[in-house]
């Protein structure tokens, strides 16, 4: 399997979570007690309260200070 890295994590994310899961994921993830359809939804509603939060801290950060280039880094991510 080839790992592709996303710079569209919520649209990603959103896309999962709102697609029906196949019934040998949902059978493998019920023999683990796991709701996988839930945990994709509060994967995305986790990304989307990690945007929240950089953009809070991106308003408070001195423009020179480091730190502002990979809090923007992250955030292009996370649409």
């Amino acid at each position: 399997m080839t790992v592709t890295p996303s710079t569209t994590l919520i649209t990603t994310a959103g896309q999962v979570a709102g697609t029906a899961f196949d019934a040998v994921s949902v059978q493998n993830a019920g023999q683990h007690d796991l709701d996988i359809k839930g945990m994709a939804n509060q994967a995305l509603l986790q990304l989307l309260e990690a945007k929240k939060t950089l953009t809070q801290i991106m308003n408070v950060t001195d423009t020179a200070d480091p730190q502002l280039a990979s809090i923007n880094n992250m955030l292009a991510s996370l649409v």
